[in-house]
């Protein structure tokens, strides 16, 4: 703080995280300066211990069931047929069945599903330490697809086997009644999150977790 005052002078005003030593340090070489606490910090600081408990349980009931290891296994041995393809999982995707009964079209099926899936971290930068609820939302929306395509070859299992093998992987976890009561408690308190960054002025993002 002292080199930085040297350096540059005294600011008009300051902006930090929380950390102790910032604090310390803007309160002894710039005890007169206005000193703020950045909003994303704060909400990611509160978001941390909001949904702390939450976060525990899911990440409990999930490793029971092992399913991140599963699932990057059946992308790892679906991937050198599909790894070049440049496509992405939509909700315009998802909301296409598709009238092809090639085996090879539903393992495409497979491993975009499992990558899409495996990619909820991308969302989870814009979500403050929702993770496991967006991994959850990710993995009921998958189920939910593949049912809808093996409703239309219910005998061709031949074909779709892959699509029903990722499906039992997901399925338990969609009926696990623990991580479904978790997931209502979760919701409640996004609730009072979004309250919370709407009373600081700032945007809260809509997201749509589709669990029953």
């Amino acid at each position: 703080m002292t080199k930085l005052k040297e350096k540059f002078g005294v600011p008009l005003a300051i902006m930090s995280d929380m950390s102790l030593g910032i604090r310390k340090g803007v309160t002894e070489i710039f005890a007169d300066v206005a000193h703020y606490i950045c909003h994303y910090h704060f909400l990611e600081m509160i978001s941390t211990l909001l949904f702390k408990a939450e976060n525990a349980e899911l990440r409990k009931r999930l490793s029971k069931y092992g399913i991140s290891g599963t699932l990057k296994s059946l992308k790892r041995n679906l991937e050198k047929d599909f790894e070049n393809d440049n496509i992405e999982i939509n909700d315009d995707l998802l909301k296409k069945i598709p009238n092809n009964k090639d085996e090879n079209y539903f393992k495409f099926l497979a491993y975009h599903l499992t990558v899409w899936i495996l990619d909820y971290v991308v969302e989870q930068n814009r979500h403050f330490d929702q993770k496991y609820l967006l991994f959850l939302h990710r993995i009921k929306r998958a189920v939910q697809y593949i049912d809808n395509v093996v409703k239309l070859f219910p005998y061709d299992l031949s074909d779709t086997g892959i699509l029903w093998k990722l499906r039992n992987i997901l399925h338990p976890i969609v009926d696990d009644k623990t991580i479904m009561s978790t997931v209502k408690i979760y919701k409640k308190k996004i609730q009072i999150f979004n309250e919370l960054r709407a009373a600081l002025c700032l945007k809260t993002l809509k997201m749509k977790y589709k669990f029953s």
